[in-house]
């Protein structure tokens, strides 16, 4: 079995939490939960935990305008930090990432996408997830990480799912308003879509050059790539 490299997503325009939060410091970098450890730094660690790599087989793909930042609350330094001049969204973000995963590792490494900016109090249950998860991935499956939803939150993403077949995904519903989040959360077959993703680097390269080629195209020019979320 090969190895998982993590690629955490640091970007942001600092308005979530605002006025806690804002353009030169995003929430990833605030000590929310913890006086002396921010989301960023937690999401280091998660990471590691989750899959024994060093800050030397874990990728970072921030904005340049945040490179410094990264680099401070890391502590140690890391080889592997990518990053953009303009912001393109998550689509592009992870391609970057899946292409540099390539070049600089093994195609045929899984790669672990987490956002840097999450609070997990309990990890057994994502780490349990992640167990299941990988030998899909090696079936060249793109997987999502969902969350069973507790209330009707207006504010994140859904993935609908056929609840005896949780593995397949039917559709995403970003940000649904009120009532029709509501209706999910009665309805037991959609999930809160985590952002959180385990695939082959070769095998969602093969995705972008089949369904995004314009993202594998440009890829190393910022103003020439589309914006577009992954999960579109």
């Amino acid at each position: 079995m090969g190895r998982i490299i993590p690629v955490i997503l640091c970007g942001g325009s600092g308005k979530r939490l605002w006025p806690l939060s804002k353009a030169d410091l995003p929430k990833q970098f605030l000590n929310l939960t913890d006086p002396e450890t921010s989301l960023f730094q937690k999401t280091v660690q998660r990471a590691s935990d989750l899959t024994g790599a060093t800050l030397n087989e874990t990728i970072i793909v921030t904005s340049s305008r945040y490179t410094d930042m990264v680099t401070a609350h890391l502590r140690k330094p890391c080889p592997h930090i990518i990053s953009e001049k303009e912001a393109r969204n998550t689509g592009p973000a992870i391609a970057r990432a899946a292409d540099y995963a390539s070049r600089h590792f093994s195609a045929d490494d899984l790669i672990l996408v987490l956002p840097s900016d999450h609070y997990i109090e309990d990890e057994a249950p994502l780490y349990l997830a992640l167990k299941t998860a990988i030998s899909e991935a090696y079936k060249n499956r793109i997987v999502l990480f969902g969350i069973t939803p507790h209330r009707p939150e207006t504010g994140y993403g859904y993935i609908k799912i056929d609840p005896e077949n949780p593995l397949s995904v039917d559709s995403f519903t970003e940000k649904p308003d009120a009532a029709t989040a509501h209706d999910f959360l009665l309805s037991g077959q959609y999930l809160w879509n985590s952002g959180i993703f385990l695939f082959k680097a070769s095998a969602v390269l093969n995705e972008f050059r089949l369904y995004e080629p314009q993202i594998i195209t440009h890829i190393e020019d910022d103003a020439k790539l589309p914006s577009i979320s992954f999960d579109k």
